[in-house]
């Protein structure tokens, strides 16, 4: 849900229910591309944080071991796109912070600020997950192979 404050004629900021602001410009001298890039980046974090909100580790078997593991590494891909993705937000927004209000300047700076942090701790999450998942699967991998030599010496004790 999100509702309308206007700052002033020019710049509009929608607030959203946790309070992440998104500046919107009618008439703005920030680029479309600039708004359209950075609405795609938040709805890409509030997606991928909601996901790994409701996530929960299981350690079932190797396949289901791998499949997360995919996941987990498709989105790290993801995030270090969406970190590239930050930096051109960056460079475009440090070119226009002389020309917005000393206000508006100022919270386009928190706002990137709060997706680059975002960003960092998804990472850090996906990355403490792989190692999460990487020592298990070894670990099932040893134990499924210790079995199997178990199964061998059986055999061949008969």
């Amino acid at each position: 849900m999100f509702y309308s404050n206007e700052v002033n004629s020019i710049y509009k900021f929608y607030i959203d229910d946790i309070g992440n602001s998104t500046i919107i410009t009618s008439s703005s001298t920030l680029p479309t591309h600039f708004t359209d890039i950075q609405r795609k980046l938040r709805q890409w974090l509030e997606q991928v944080e909601q996901s790994l909100l409701n996530d929960k580790v299981r350690f079932g078997d190797l396949q289901a071991i791998d499949a997360k593991k995919k996941i987990y590494k498709d989105l790290l891909d993801q995030t270090l796109e969406q970190e590239h993705t930050m930096e051109e937000l960056n460079v475009i927004a440090r070119e226009y912070y002389s020309k917005l209000s000393i206000d508006i300047s100022r919270r386009l700076q928190e706002e990137l600020t709060n997706y680059q942090d975002r960003l960092y701790d998804v990472k850090m999450f996906l990355s403490e997950r792989l190692a999460k998942y990487n020592r298990a699967d070894k670990t099932l991998s040893d134990f499924e192979g210790g079995i199997e030599e178990v199964k061998l010496g059986i055999r061949n004790v008969r």
